[in-house]
């Protein structure tokens, strides 16, 4: 079975939910569409490995290589049922550390 960790996001982590993120509304913008596939591809080497980053991953390539409209349709879609789950594991982390606190 594949560990699953609930440890918080890296920072190369978090840039490239951030940067899938903006690409779900910001890809028919040609310029920042680049920017953001740019920012992307630097943080994609950070990702750790797992099966929810493979996801991660996989979305990621998903972007790289759409080209119309109906491509970057199924792309943004393929990346938000990836992003989900990390977001998730983010916020139980956040979550825990804050029950801890109080």
């Amino acid at each position: 079975m594949v560990e699953t960790r609930i440890d918080p996001l890296s920072p190369a982590e978090r840039v490239a939910i951030c940067a899938m993120s903006q690409l779900a509304f910001e890809w028919q913008f040609q310029d920042k569409a680049d920017a953001l596939l740019g920012v992307l591809r630097e943080a994609l080497p950070g990702l750790r490995q797992d099966v929810d980053f493979d996801l991660l991953a996989d979305a990621a390539g998903r972007f790289f290589s759409a080209r119309t409209p109906v491509e970057w349709s199924y792309a943004t879609s393929y990346a938000s049922r990836a992003i989900l789950p990390i977001l998730r594991r983010d916020m139980g982390h956040a979550l825990q550390r804050l029950t801890a606190k109080g």
